[in-house]
């Protein structure tokens, strides 16, 4: 059993040297206590040795790992040699406290606390509650913290001390028989040595005995069972037993760190030969993780979308609402229109509706589709050019490790997709060109938008008007509806005419053709009225027109944008990068596949971490044996 003790001692060794970034639940021995009850003097006791600091307030200020040797003399020849064995593995902890003092800080309590609750924490400890006698259990602050995270007291032994020192006419029959503090490792009692006792300078040695003396005078039927003596045999059964116990666990949490820590030393691995393969291998995978990104090949992730993802909810979502929000009639109040109407008329007031009006202000609706549209250019040219930051995991590792490379395809990168962005706004810029330089009033949408609108049947099919327009059916408007016998007869009208299909006759066409080039003579004999009624009946054209283009724009748009700048870079990025990086006669290979520092010394933690956690499985095996043998 003494060498399972060695070996665990061994584990602690490795583990504490190399700083682990994980958490192994090593089996140890946790002292808590309230400041200056006792705990430093309980080790020194075990340890038999006066090495800890002592003062007043505050003096262990941090954790101290301490692997107890009991030393026996063997003799090997001469006599003079000595041989060890290790007993123990206790972690010492910095007094509980309630009140700063001196230079402390105010939250020194929460602190300490926390820093105890850390390491008791760990399920694989034995949690050494010191507790003194001369002070009413039940304030214990020791067993407290121990109850927080061993409620059931299944980890816990209670050590008492300063039994020697309790008032008058009390004892601790009570406290040391088990029967108030509710823990089932046990309850035992010591002796420590006093101040003037270590400035008398009484040895431990002396100190065993009088404690020895002590018990056998003042609670005789229990001194068996009580004693620092007894304390450390006792712990080291503890401790054996909690060692076979998760040892299994442990094995398996070392085999998984050190499968963890390989993998690391592997991606850590450098270039020591073969750059230019190296180089290729990099470049081919570059390339290939961001047009997978792209076409929606990449690793699956649940937490935010891949690149070609992002671009096209951009396009369904943001992109069609921002060209949905434009009023089709922006900027054009009654006066604006009134005015183009009269400066498109000239000096004479004419019979019909000018043509040049509509076109003037239609072009310049359909000039506001343009902004919108090149902001969806630049929002899909800065995703292309984020989307090298989203690569497979693996690949965009291996770049960060040499920052010059990265850097070199983050430039290759932007000077491609900079090129791609300005012939793509210029080809949507020309989208909005085509649109202005032709207005084509015979699309068949903008017919059927016409036919279909409130403001169709507001101005040509309201009984009233109809009358005052049904003088027209002489002169070809016979296709109008004549006047309705009953509101149902209207609506029943209208309903039929907006539910007309795509593909609207001829004869129709001919119809709102008269329609939209009338001189609206049969009105009152009111410029003001013609005016009003003209302006009214172009807001109707302008808005049904801006609907065709504007559903035009939301279907090319992305279209080009994919063809001129999301495919280009998709077919071309791997071969720029070839033409610019590897077969570059101005860049040295070595020179682009050199480590960040940064790297360089990551590599050399992950080597000592797979090396501590290689030995820690050697170790392992040994307390296996050891186990098997016992069980045996």
């Amino acid at each position: 059993m003494d060498s399972l003790i060695m070996v665990m001692n061994k584990l602690q060794d490795v583990f504490s040297t190399v700083g682990s970034k994980q958490k192994v639940d090593l089996p140890q021995i946790i002292v808590v206590g309230s400041q200056s009850s006792g705990k430093s003097s309980v080790l020194e006791s075990l340890v038999g040795k006066s090495f800890l600091p002592r003062g007043t307030g505050i003096v262990t200020r941090a954790p101290l790992v301490l692997h107890l040797i009991e030393p026996t003399e063997c003799e090997i020849g001469n006599g003079d040699s000595m041989k060890s064995k290790d007993y123990a593995i206790f972690l010492h902890k910095p007094g509980l406290t309630k009140v700063p003092v001196g230079g402390q800080p105010q939250d020194i309590e929460q602190k300490i606390r926390e820093l105890v609750l850390s390491f008791i924490k760990n399920p694989n400890s034995i949690i050494l509650a010191v507790v003194t006698a001369n002070t009413d259990p039940a304030t214990s602050e020791s067993l407290h913290i121990a109850k927080s995270v061993d409620p059931n007291g299944d980890r816990t032994i209670a050590v008492v001390t300063k039994i020697d020192i309790m008032d008058a006419g009390t004892d601790a029959s009570e406290l040391l028989s088990g029967e108030v503090i509710p823990v089932k490792l046990g309850i035992i009692g010591v002796i420590n040595r006093s101040q003037k006792d270590i400035n008398d300078q009484k040895t431990i040695e002396h100190s065993l005995k009088d404690e020895n003396t002590f018990f056998d005078k003042f609670y005789p039927d229990i001194a068996q069972n009580h004693g620092t003596v007894v304390l450390g045999k006792q712990l080291e059964s503890l401790l054996i037993e909690k060692i076979k116990e998760t040892y299994p666990k442990l094995k398996a949490q070392l085999y998984e760190m050190n499968n963890k820590y390989e993998h690391e030393v592997k991606k850590y691995k450098e270039f020591t030969e073969n750059y230019d393969r190296s180089l290729l291998d990099l470049i081919t995978q570059t390339a290939t993780s961001y047009k997978a990104g792209l076409d929606g090949r990449a690793d699956l992730s649940y937490k935010n979308l891949n690149g070609g993802a992002t671009i096209a909810k951009y396009f369904k979502t943001n992109f069609n609402k921002d060209i949905n929000e434009i009023d089709p009639l922006q900027g054009l109040s009654p006066d604006i229109i009134i005015n183009v109407i009269n400066n498109a008329s000239g000096t004479s007031m004419g019979v019909f509706m000018p043509t040049d009006a509509f076109d003037h202000l239609v072009k310049k609706q359909i000039q506001l589709l343009e902004a919108p549209s090149l902001a969806c250019v630049t929002t899909v040219h800065d995703e292309l050019m984020a989307n090298i930051f989203k690569l497979d995991e693996d690949i965009s590792y291996n770049l960060k490790k040499y920052p010059k490379l990265y850097e070199k395809i983050n430039e290759i990168l932007l000077e491609s997709l900079a090129k791609y962005k300005l012939k793509t706004s210029e080809a949507v810029s020309k989208l909005i060109e085509y649109q202005k330089a032709y207005v084509n009033t015979d699309h068949v949408d903008f017919i059927d938008s016409i036919l279909k609108s409130d403001e169709f049947y507001e101005l040509f099919e309201k009984p009233a008007k109809i009358n005052k327009l049904g003088k027209f059916e002489e002169q070809g408007f016979a296709e109008l509806p004549n006047y309705y016998n009953s509101q149902e007869e209207m609506v029943s009208h209208k309903n039929e005419i907006k539910s007309c299909p795509k593909s609207i006759t001829l004869k129709i066409r001919k119809t709102v053709e008269k329609i939209t080039t009338c001189a609206f003579s049969g009105f009152p004999d009111s410029d003001k009225l013609i005016l009003e009624s003209r302006a009214g009946l172009l807001k109707l054209f302008i808005k049904c027109y801006f609907m065709v283009i504007k559903k035009i724009i939301q279907d090319t748009v992305p279209k080009t944008i994919l063809c001129e700048m999301v495919n280009k870079i998709k077919d071309n990025f791997q071969k720029d990068l070839i033409s610019k990086v590897y077969k570059s006669s101005n860049l040295n290979m070595a020179e682009l596949l050199l480590e960040s520092k940064d790297i360089e010394d990551e590599r050399i933690k992950a080597i000592i971490r797979y090396d501590a956690s290689t030995k820690a499985l050697q170790l392992m095996r040994e307390i296996e044996q050891i186990c098997l043998k016992t069980e045996s």
